[in-house]
């Protein structure tokens, strides 16, 4: 997802999360604001492991696959430069 879709997903739900209470509006923002996180590819950390060199999540450090453009555990983008 680019930076341009993701700022037009949070102008269209501005309007119905400030029609909410405070406390659902502050739980609203703390959950796109998440998913927007997840949207930015992070670089994968290095493992070394008796299979060799690995690579790991940096949000969840769990093992991710070479060919992946997701964590399949927690769902971050990654970016396998």
């Amino acid at each position: 997802m680019n930076i341009l879709k993701l700022e037009r997903s949070i102008a269209l739900l501005k309007p119905i999360i400030w029609k909410m209470h405070m406390n659902e509006k502050r739980d609203a923002y703390i959950t796109l604001l998440t998913a927007a996180q997840k949207q930015i590819p992070q670089e994968l950390s290095p493992l070394l492991s008796d299979d060799g060199l690995r690579w790991k999540c940096p949000v969840c450090e769990k093992l991710v696959d070479d060919a992946a453009h997701y964590c399949k555990y927690c769902g971050q983008a990654i970016c396998n430069d």
